[in-house]
């Protein structure tokens, strides 16, 4: 291990993208190998680190030993600008990508992202919203070689200092470490939030705690000074809002954009006539869902989509199975009955999966962004 002399911190340069991408893949899931829980690095990459390098570069910092980057702090100073950002043109470009990478071909990647889905039902990943008093917010990775001689405590100072002189109010972030409380705590942060994370029990054979750690550079003098002006005249309740008031009604975003996909894969399987029974059933049975955002999921199927969606499904199924089954043409929509579509079924079947399983991931990351950032709009906006 070097001295703590040896190592540098300084600013993120754009040479240095490649080795925190590295580090960002190497420290992904708990220290296990990369591949074991997803197999596309790539795209991990870009989830971890895509924002903080390429539309925040200069809220990024890099330890140096040996000219070559042992760890990193990356990090942005409005949590709200960030979300807008990946909503809007991150996350449909990851997805895109992952679809032309074959993610959602890959069984190894289809059982973690199961897995994430089942923690989302259990709403593990629901936590109250800190961004109000902690604005920022930083990741921090080194790695193994390098850990316990300081680096970490000179990459935060540094983030620090950096965030005081953007005058912002505070900082927080979440971490699975076990036993780093207390240097969080000397280091002048608050433990804000723990939960449980169940996602990574069947490659670890137990679930792992989450904590969110946060801290405050100087009091919030703004906060009594909101809602200071007032509406002289109450804007009437349209039809709109009282459609987004019932579907978040005793619903938390998460519990919204899970019904959303659910709905989503529903309507992609080719169980014609079984939609509304397949619906029942899952309102039924997943309890801690929206079952409006059920409903809502399903109209992604339409007379003008279906031939879209049962081409693609089709499409993607041959794949899988190897191109042993014909192509399938668009005359066939004009005479599309359950007779013909026994001719196809299988590999419709296999791929419907498949696309209907990429399509609910997509919806509900989506539906999750745009739930967040209409809560922070409301919560923004002037009190009556």
């Amino acid at each position: 291990m070097d001295t703590l002399e040896s190592v540098t911190i300084r600013k993120f340069l754009p040479y240095d993208r490649e080795h925190l991408r590295r580090i960002s893949c190497e420290t992904a899931f708990h220290e296990l190998k990369r591949g074991v829980v997803f197999s596309d690095n790539e795209i991990l990459a870009d989830a971890f680190t895509l924002y903080y390098t390429d539309y925040e570069p200069q809220s990024c910092f890099v330890a140096i030993a040996h000219n070559r980057v042992v760890g990193y702090i990356i990090g942005t100073k409005d949590v709200s600008i960030m979300e807008r950002i990946s909503s809007k043109k991150i996350f449909p470009r990851l997805i895109w990508k992952a679809l032309q990478r074959g993610v959602f071909f890959n069984i190894g990647n289809l059982r973690f992202i199961f897995y994430c889905l089942r923690s989302a039902c259990k709403r593990e990943f629901f936590m109250p919203d800190f961004s109000r008093r902690f604005p920022a917010m930083l990741h921090i990775n080194i790695e193994s070689g390098y850990r316990m001689g300081g680096i970490g405590r000179r990459l935060i100072k540094t983030f620090e200092a950096y965030l005081q002189d953007q005058r912002v109010l505070g900082v927080h972030f979440g971490t699975f470490s076990e036993g780093t409380e207390d240097f969080f705590i000397k280091m002048g942060f608050a433990r804000l939030f723990q939960g449980k994370r169940s996602y990574l029990k069947p490659y670890l054979g137990k679930e792992i705690n989450f904590y969110v750690f946060g801290k405050q550079f100087k009091r919030d003098s703004l906060e009594n000074s909101k809602g200071s002006t007032e509406d002289k005249t109450k804007e009437k309740q349209t039809l709109k809002e009282r459609f987004f008031r019932l579907l978040r009604l005793n619903s938390s975003p998460p519990e919204i954009a899970i019904g959303v996909a659910i709905g989503v894969f529903i309507a992609i399987t080719p169980l014609y006539g079984f939609h509304t029974i397949m619906v029942i059933i899952a309102a039924l049975l997943i309890r801690r869902v929206n079952k409006i955002a059920i409903l809502l999921g399903t109209n992604i199927s339409t007379t003008f989509t279906f031939p879209f969606i049962t081409w693609g499904g089709y499409n993607i199924g041959r794949l899988v199975l190897g191109n042993n089954y014909p192509p399938l043409q668009w005359q066939t929509f004009k005479y599309f009955s359950y007779k013909t579509i026994l001719h196809f079924y299988y590999p419709l079947f296999i791929g419907s999966v498949i696309l209907g399983l990429a399509l609910a991931v997509a919806s509900y990351f989506i539906t999750f962004w745009f739930i967040m950032r209409r809560k922070k709009a409301h919560e923004s906006a002037p009190k009556v």
